[in-house]
């Protein structure tokens, strides 16, 4: 899923943004400390961001090498 269809406020879009995180895919490979470092993240985006991980049962430095997109076309 794309982060700009995920309801993430404008200050975390436009962190991810520039930062060039396009999917969420992308995002949960970032570890913790390495996203508090994204220009303009502050401690309330960063939280906006792990809440709306943790509703999908994601997190924060997950390893995705072993996994893939759904195949919607079956």
């Amino acid at each position: 899923a794309k982060v700009t269809d995920c309801g993430f406020s404008i200050r975390v879009l436009n962190c991810l943004k520039n930062a060039d995180v396009e999917t969420i895919a992308q995002l949960v490979t970032f570890k913790p400390r390495d996203l508090k470092r994204f220009r303009n993240l502050g401690d309330t985006s960063f939280l906006e961001i792990e809440t709306y991980l943790k509703s999908l049962n994601l997190e924060l430095g997950m390893d995705i090498s072993g996994l893939h997109e759904p195949d919607y076309k079956r």
